[in-house]
């Protein structure tokens, strides 16, 4: 069987980033995907993880997010570099920015709209 394919990865900012005024480094809870906006999606090579395993699309995706210079990608897209609080949605999967690193969050599958990727 065959475990690679490719799908979508979805890349969502919060809309309002007034939280960050209290602690830049603690973003509070999603408490529904309305919290987020879709800013960039692109489709990408695939495999299954292992639970708790962060894929390296997600580190790819930091770095293409990045504003380093005039005409990188988020300055193309009208948008501000990726930062802590921010969501990667791969599949039915996802994972959020942290001060250092990501953690895994519950996807609910009819909530964000996840289904299968061809």
């Amino acid at each position: 069987m065959n475990d690679l394919s490719t799908k979508d990865a979805i890349v969502y900012y919060r809309k309002d980033p007034t939280w960050l005024a209290m602690s830049p480094l603690a973003p509070p809870e999603i408490e529904s995907p309305d919290a987020l906006v879709e800013v960039h999606r692109e489709r990408v090579a695939w495999h299954l993880l292992r639970e708790g395993a962060v894929p390296p699309t997600c580190e790819d995706l930091w770095t293409k997010m990045q504003n380093i210079d005039n005409g990188d990608l988020p300055a193309r897209l009208g948008v501000r570099s990726m930062m802590v609080g921010d969501v990667v949605v791969i599949g039915e999967r996802g994972w959020m920015v942290e001060a250092a690193g990501w953690s895994e969050i519950a996807i609910d599958k009819e909530l964000w709209g996840c289904g299968s990727t061809p």
